[in-house]
């Protein structure tokens, strides 16, 4: 670990910093990494084979929607990304105003198997290439809607990463009209309470 530290921060650390040393300041610290591919077991791991400081360009920004194992519900526990029904067995109850894509960005997901499978569907053009649709905000989905799907079903030919982010671009705006039709069902009926 002193050996990346020192690629990383082109340094030694000294006892001092070693000894007030906290591996969570870490978080955020953008860096530059070669990751080599190794076999053990039959099973291929992605190592870290050098970490350098982050010099050219722009760091990444983290999407924010990531949870870190220690933050993540024991197994009996299902976590639940707002919007979403809790597996049986428990989970994270999701407030009502949440339509489970306005949750800091993540259309929906978490670690349990009522994730939508479209929401899993890679973007493959623009700048959020390689992201899940559940990854994005509603603002991006709707720009992905409203200028990517019209020209790209212009251009004619679609690829099959193409016809799969259309699917799942037209499963999200179903999804959207269906939360919409629910809102306006429970406000009608809070509507219609005696008092």
């Amino acid at each position: 670990f002193a050996q990346f530290m020192k690629g990383w921060l082109g340094r030694m650390m000294t006892d001092d910093e070693w000894a007030a040393f906290d591996t969570e300041e870490l978080i955020g610290k953008p860096a530059s990494l070669i990751i080599i591919n190794e076999e053990a077991e039959g099973k291929i791991y992605a190592n870290i084979q050098v970490i350098r400081p982050h010099k050219q360009g722009p760091p990444l920004v983290a999407s924010g929607t990531f949870v870190r194992a220690k933050d993540r519900p024991d197994k009996g526990q299902s976590y639940v990304r707002g919007g979403q029904a809790p597996a049986p067995g428990g989970g994270q109850q999701a407030s009502p105003e949440d339509d489970g894509y306005a949750d800091g960005g993540a259309a929906g997901g978490g670690y349990n198997d009522v994730i939508p499978e479209w929401s899993r569907t890679k973007v493959h053009v623009g700048k959020h290439a390689g992201h899940e649709l559940r990854e994005l905000t509603e603002e991006a989905i709707g720009l992905l809607i409203e200028k990517w799907a019209p020209a790209a079903q212009v251009k004619g030919k679609l690829t099959a990463d193409d016809k799969r982010l259309m699917d799942a671009l037209g499963a999200f705006q179903q999804h959207q009209a269906q939360q919409a039709m629910t809102n306006a069902a429970a406000d009608a009926a809070d509507d219609n309470v005696n008092f």
